[in-house]
């Protein structure tokens, strides 16, 4: 990410428009990582970096927390928002959603924006990653049917929808080496990551002579009840 920090410029642009975030409101990053999605807000949002992963100590303002036990006090945040990673959440959704359900000022939203069960992207997480990282890949991917655990959390759920996008490259050498890094993929040649991107997600060369590789996410917008 830190390499090519705008490979997935869209990945953070769109749930930031889904959610209306405004000046003076206070959004939350769940998780942050690296604190990615900073550099996509206007200065005067608050932003509140919360990591459940140790390892991400070392960016000096994150908050620690826990998936259902956010460091954040009741009704203290406008808009929750959590970008490609709650599908490692395989048991702690429903807790999770009432998590964030208490942080929420009323009438404030969760983003959810996630791989889609039955999706080019869950394949290749699935099957390519999962087999070609030593860490392996294990997941619960998103469909429609999350509208009743959010719901029963007690959100409405106005927005549902599979999102296409590309992420962005100037060469397939750096598509490979950030895709590399950024899936641990660490057993294969880079002509074997090639073929697969290929295979499962496709890519496309822009007027430019960039290169832009297939990408898609589901969006939920879960508003949280009066």
């Amino acid at each position: 990410m830190e390499s090519v920090p705008d490979a997935r410029a869209d990945e953070f642009r769109l749930p930031l428009q889904l959610s209306g975030v405004q000046a003076g409101m206070t959004l939350m990053d769940l998780p942050s990582g690296g604190g990615y999605l900073r550099r996509y807000l206007a200065q005067d949002i608050e932003y509140l970096p919360v990591e459940t992963v140790s390892g991400y100590r070392r960016y000096a303002d994150v908050l620690m927390g826990d998936w259902a036990d956010l460091p954040v006090t009741d009704q203290a945040v406008d808009v929750v928002l959590s970008i490609a990673a709650l599908h490692h959440l395989t048991d702690q959704r429903i807790a999770c959603y009432r998590e964030v359900h208490r942080v929420l000022r009323p009438g404030g939203c969760l983003v959810i924006a996630d791989v889609a069960a039955g999706s080019a992207a869950s394949r290749w997480l699935d099957e390519f990653v999962d087999q070609n990282s030593s860490e392996g890949h294990v997941a619960r991917f998103f469909c429609p049917e999350e509208i009743a655990l959010l719901t029963e959390a007690g959100f409405d759920v106005p927005v549902a929808r599979l999102v296409e996008y590309p992420w962005y490259f100037s060469d397939r050498q750096q598509m490979v080496r950030f895709c590399r890094g950024l899936f641990r993929l660490d057993r294969p040649t880079d002509e074997a990551i090639d073929n697969a991107l290929e295979q499962y997600l496709g890519t496309k060369v822009a007027a430019d002579g960039s290169l832009q590789l297939n990408w898609s996410l589901m969006h939920f917008k879960a508003v949280r009840n009066q």
